[in-house]
């Protein structure tokens, strides 16, 4: 037990400014006891409480290695479910695109063909300019090299 003593006003102003001085409090031995029993008490539950896991956790067949497993089926079975999924998604992807490939292969083909046809029907309802329009392109394409090389040679 620890008293507390009656502080004159001496000891106040000098104590003050440079350290304070504790206050204890008096506890009677009974409120003590009690009290450590209360902490006994709590700390030998938790003790009690991690023992009963730790056993749980270590015996086979025990409600938390089921629990375990059982996640770990679900888990296992929720994976191959998202990759049958995910492979369908892939597979009907790839079919989308090879469709679309082969539907823009038919258009270019197509476009590229009707061109032709287009050119062929012109050089023959008009052969006379299409002559003179390949020449005038000529003259044209080697002009613009005759410029560049003279503009390259500066």
């Amino acid at each position: 037990m620890v008293e507390s003593r009656p502080q004159r006003p001496q000891d106040d102003e000098a104590a003050s400014p440079q350290s304070p001085r504790p206050v204890f409090v008096e506890i009677s031995g009974t409120e003590l006891t009690r009290r450590a029993a209360q902490v006994g008490k709590v700390a030998g539950t938790a003790v009690a409480v991690f023992r009963d896991a730790r056993r749980r956790l270590s015996e086979p067949g025990q409600a938390g290695d089921d629990r375990f497993s059982q996640f770990g089926a679900t888990a296992s079975t929720r994976m191959k479910e998202l990759r049958r999924e995910a492979a369908d998604r892939v597979e009907d992807w790839r079919r989308a695109v090879l469709d679309r490939t082969a539907e823009l292969r038919r258009e270019a083909k197509t476009g590229y063909d009707q061109a032709r046809q287009r050119a062929r029907q012109i050089g023959r309802d008009y052969p006379v300019h299409v002559v003179v329009a390949a020449g005038v392109v000529g003259f044209l394409i080697g002009a613009g090299m005759r410029m560049r090389r003279a503009n390259r040679g500066n």
